[in-house]
């Protein structure tokens, strides 16, 4: 949250389209993207024969934590505009749902980036330094949004200047945590180039897959930072953050759920060659882990 001056003057004097409206926009934007985590939860369990326990826990934990979160975004949109309608005074603070989505989402976060680890682990054959970076980095975050969320209750978004610090603190970590599982990534799959066309065209398109998503993330973290660093008389970046966990969510299950395309390139590699690409493939692409 960041400090705003929201007018607590009638109706004449509030922007609308700057606070309601762009909380609604938010809302209505995260109940697509939940619509299309329902419908990768679903398309996952259908296809997961060859997961372990870890995979499949860890994709019942974020479809949990994604529903969670969009019955917060439905009470805080219904709480403005039906509650309240009419109240425009009521804008001057954060509701209690609204709040707790700060802590939602970096646990989401930390689960994706989890299973990330893994594969970073998993690619570097056992480094743990690499791993180790990203789950501090993670911690932290969570750790931050922690404290952002209890210190943010009670308070009126103008109080909300108090905080900031920790505020900017958590972007910072988290970006720097999405950034460094993209960078590693994609470094230990060129590392594990072998020169053959078939392997070469399969380590492209898991890289592709690597930066898309990762990058997805990266883009929604940067503008909600430049809005919040921005501090405009309006709640654009609320809208922002309500995505956050949703891209999170959908990113790592698009990762699962494209294995069956990226199988069938797998497949098409002369068989004497795929010993020596199939650990790699397998770590990337988070094929029978847990």
């Amino acid at each position: 949250m960041s400090s705003m001056e929201l007018p607590s003057a009638g109706p004449p004097s509030l922007n609308l389209n700057a606070t309601v409206g762009a909380i609604l926009v938010g809302g209505l934007i995260t109940a697509v993207l939940y619509g299309i985590t329902l419908l990768q939860t679903v398309f996952y369990y259908q296809h997961s024969q060859r997961d372990g326990w870890g995979v499949k826990s860890a994709v019942f934990v974020l479809w949990a934590l994604d529903t969670f979160d969009m019955c917060l975004i439905g009470h805080t949109l219904y709480f403005y505009m039906v509650i309240n309608y009419g109240n425009p005074s009521v804008l001057a603070a954060p509701v209690w749902s609204m709040i707790l989505h700060l802590l939602v989402t970096p646990m989401t976060e930390l689960v994706v980036r989890t299973m990330f680890t893994l594969r970073v682990w998993k690619l570097s054959e056992g480094n743990w330094a690499s791993a180790a970076i990203i789950s501090i980095l993670g911690l932290a975050d969570l750790a931050l949004g922690t404290v952002v969320t209890a210190k943010s209750f009670g308070k009126t978004f103008a109080q909300l200047s108090e905080i900031e610090g920790f505020v900017f603190a958590e972007f910072s970590t988290s970006l720097a945590a999405d950034l460094l599982v993209v960078l590693l990534l994609c470094y230990y799959l060129h590392r594990s180039r072998t020169g053959m066309s078939g392997t070469e065209s399969l380590i492209n398109t898991l890289t592709v897959y690597v930066v898309e998503t990762g990058l997805l993330t990266v883009i929604a973290l940067s503008i909600n930072m430049a809005l919040f660093a921005a501090k405009p008389n309006n709640l654009a970046f609320v809208a922002i953050y309500f995505t956050i966990s949703k891209l999170y969510t959908n990113a790592y299950l698009a990762m699962l759920n494209v294995r069956d395309h990226i199988r069938g390139k797998r497949d098409e590699i002369v068989p004497i060659h795929r010993n020596a690409t199939e650990a790699n493939e397998q770590g990337a692409i988070g094929e029978d882990e847990g």
